[in-house]
């Protein structure tokens, strides 16, 4: 439907709050309690679109990550509706967390919207990780 009426993709929304407690509550809570948990992972984390998103500044750390892209339409002003990528992270020395990274009506191209998100993926892992 979103298709044929590209406005209805403004129904089809979350905060990015929502979506990042959505996915925190899917690695640390659900475990392997539902029969679909591994599946779902998997799926998660052998997600290939979006690979210069959330994940472009982790991929030299052989984090896990499980996250699921959103791509929006062009509107009638040339913008782009939606660029949005969310997920878990597992780096290798332990730390984990959620992320969710959503760009609205983005008046950048595909390549440089994608960009901010991995710039914002890029800060906060350093801040986790600096950290310590």
């Amino acid at each position: 439907d979103m298709h044929r009426d590209p406005y209805l993709s403004y129904l089809n929304r979350t905060t990015p709050l929502a979506m990042a407690q959505l996915f925190d509550r899917f690695y640390r809570e659900l475990g392997n309690a539902s029969q679909s948990y591994s599946e779902i992972s998997v799926m998660l984390e052998d997600c290939r679109t979006g690979l210069d998103r959330l994940a472009l500044p982790l991929l030299p750390t052989n984090a896990t990550i499980g996250h699921k892209t959103g791509t929006g339409f062009p509107t009638p002003d040339g913008r782009i509706s939606a660029v949005n990528d969310c997920g878990y992270v597992k780096l290798l020395e332990g730390t984990k967390y959620s992320i969710a990274v959503f760009v609205a009506d983005s008046g950048y191209d595909m390549a440089a919207t994608s960009a901010i998100i991995a710039e914002i993926s890029k800060i906060v892992w350093k801040s986790l990780t600096e950290q310590k």
